[in-house]
């Protein structure tokens, strides 16, 4: 009995972890703008790694990220991020591939603008909500041995329009660290899709019907910056940001998933050139 129990046991979690998807989107660390008034300004570099689903060997990029404050409650927004990914499968009966490595290349550039508040007195706590638009590109290239154990080779190049809306709270109590939660609303647009999967292997990897459909994630996260003694200009910024697809796909009839990286991780530096300006 004992024996039988573990047998099972050991069936299911092979089951769930030797899932072997193609993932469609990975997050991206929210640009949030931590103003108060006209000519705050911001300009961040920060290198970014995500969560390895399905084996992954890698998932690294950066994040390029400005902003400025045209008035004292408007502003502007400007972002570029860059994912390279490559995950490793050797599971035929999941797959129908003997072994597969594959990698990923994501690139997205985005503009934005937006609305900041003050919610007390001292503002200290500022309500934020921007919203943009970008443009990018989305491939996969897909290579190993078939279940001929022939050599194979597959891609799926895309095109993709993002939209999104971030609604966020920040808090800045002093100089030393400031942090923000936001929630950012994506709406993912694949179009101009080429690919070398046939239907059936579409289908599998759950990337069937993606063409010209718009899919929506839910992104919190949790945004942070430390100050620098004697250099108010200069922060060290941290991110950890989470997605989780919304969209119905799963009961268009198709039953298909799109799948996300889960989670994406940044750090990089923060240049504040509107307090660079206020110590001259």
């Amino acid at each position: 009995m004992k024996a039988n129990l573990i047998y099972y046991a050991f069936t299911i979690i092979l089951f769930t972890s030797c899932n072997t998807p193609r993932y469609v989107y990975a997050p991206s660390p929210p640009n949030t703008p931590f103003f108060r008034e006209k000519g705050d300004s911001k300009i961040s570099g920060a290198y970014s790694i995500g969560n390895d689903e399905g084996n992954g060997e890698r998932n690294r990029g950066y994040d390029i990220q400005a902003a400025y404050a045209v008035t004292d409650h408007w502003a502007v927004t400007f972002d570029h991020s860059y994912r390279q990914e490559k995950d490793i499968y050797n599971f035929y009966e999941y797959s129908g591939f003997d072994s597969s490595i594959v990698r990923y290349r994501r690139q997205i550039t985005s503009v934005g603008a937006g609305f900041f508040h003050e919610m007390n007195r001292r503002g200290t706590v500022m309500f934020n909500f921007y919203g943009g638009v970008g443009f990018g590109k989305f491939n996969i290239n897909d290579q190993g041995i078939d279940d001929s154990l022939t050599a194979y080779t597959r891609f799926h190049n895309s095109h993709v329009t993002k939209w999104y809306l971030q609604p966020a709270i920040n808090f800045m109590p002093g100089t030393a660290f400031w942090c923000s939660i936001s929630t950012r609303f994506v709406f993912i647009k694949y179009s101009n899709i080429a690919t070398s999967y046939n239907p059936e292997e579409q289908e599998r990897f759950d990337l069937k019907n993606l063409n010209n459909r718009v899919l929506s994630f839910f992104e919190p996260s949790y945004n942070m910056l430390i100050g620098l003694p004697r250099c108010p200009w200069l922060k060290i910024n941290g991110v950890v940001a989470f997605a989780a697809n919304i969209s119905s796909d799963n009961n268009d009839g198709y039953g298909i998933r799109y799948h996300s990286r889960g989670i994406t991780g940044s750090l990089g530096l923060t240049f504040v050139p509107s307090k660079l300006r206020e110590k001259k």
